[in-house]
């Protein structure tokens, strides 16, 4: 598994690189913040979900109220996993990342337990790294992650409507 550039179709290089920055920023400001269950307050404590969710509405210039998002136990309640990734994508306008393709920075990577059951939301960064809310703070990591952690990858899932990131 590799990470490509930003690719959003039409967009001028110079918009790219203005998008990847400002990614990186928004992700940046997050670094450190404390793991917290159901919380999505920059610096003071979130979840994996609501991290995720709040990159990626700073990115689209929204504000998704937090009772239209899965909570982060959701993700680890294995009925409770696949019908709070389903509300995920529908609320971020994503599509499925065939498997085999590079990733992209803003792709949402779902991962799981190597012994099966529910998941955990991960976002690709520009810079290279993975980015969560795990470990008792937001982190970054390598792709390796993936593949030496407890976890597995599983899916993942990129915003259709990428084109909403140009401000």
């Amino acid at each position: 598994m590799k990470i490509q550039p930003l690719c959003i179709e039409g967009l001028a290089s110079l918009q790219t690189a203005e998008i990847e920055d400002r990614m990186q920023g928004i992700l940046d400001s997050w670094e450190g913040t404390p793991h917290m269950d159901g919380q999505q307050a920059r610096g003071k404590g979130v979840d994996c979900v609501r991290f995720v969710s709040a990159v990626l509405d700073e990115l689209r210039g929204t504000k998704t109220p937090i009772k239209h998002l899965p909570s982060d136990a959701a993700f680890h309640q294995r009925d409770l996993a696949v019908a709070g990734m389903r509300l995920f994508i529908k609320q971020f306008n994503g599509r499925k990342v065939p498997d085999g393709d590079a990733f992209q920075p803003g792709d949402v990577i779902i991962t799981g337990p190597l012994s099966g059951g529910p998941g955990h939301a991960i976002i690709v960064g520009p810079d290279g790294f993975l980015w969560q809310s795990a470990h008792n703070k937001v982190v970054k990591s390598g792709l390796d992650a993936l593949t030496t952690s407890v976890y597995k990858f599983k899916a993942s899932m990129r915003a259709t409507d990428r084109e909403r990131w140009v401000i």
